[in-house]
C-alpha cells in the first residue's frame, strides 16, 4: 500500500469514528457500536496489531463502552490499547505514560 492508499484508508476511519460519535448523539447506541466494531476490524486489517492506529481505536471503544456503564467490557480494551501504546514508546516513557493497572 502506498502513502496515498495509507492516508486514505486513515481518513476513512476518522470519518468512522465521527460517525459513530454521531450514532450516539442520536441515541443509536448499538448501531454505534457495530461500527465501532468494524472500524477496529478494518484498521487491524490495514496495520498490524500494534500499531497506534489500532490503539487510537480502542480509545474509542473503551470511551464508549466506560460512558455506556459497560466497564467489564471496557477493562480488555483498555489493557490491548495500553499495550500497544508502550510497546511503541521508548521504555524511558513509560512510566510517564501509563501508572500500573
Amino acid at each position: 500500500m502506498d502513502t496515498h492508499d495509507a492516508d486514505m484508508q486513515e481518513l476513512v476511519l476518522k470519518a468512522r469514528l465521527i460517525a459513530a460519535e454521531e450514532l450516539i448523539a442520536h441515541g443509536k447506541p448499538k448501531e454505534a457500536e457495530r461500527l465501532l466494531k468494524r472500524t477496529l476490524k478494518q484498521a487491524e486489517d490495514i496495520s498490524d496489531e500494534t500499531n497506534l492506529l489500532v490503539a487510537f481505536v480502542l480509545l474509542e471503544m473503551f470511551d464508549f463502552y466506560e460512558k455506556q456503564g459497560r466497564h467489564d467490557e471496557a477493562k480488555p480494551i483498555w489493557s490491548r490499547m495500553r499495550k500497544i501504546v508502550l510497546t511503541n514508546v521508548p521504555e524511558s516513557y513509560q512510566k510517564k505514560l501509563f501508572v500500573d493497572s
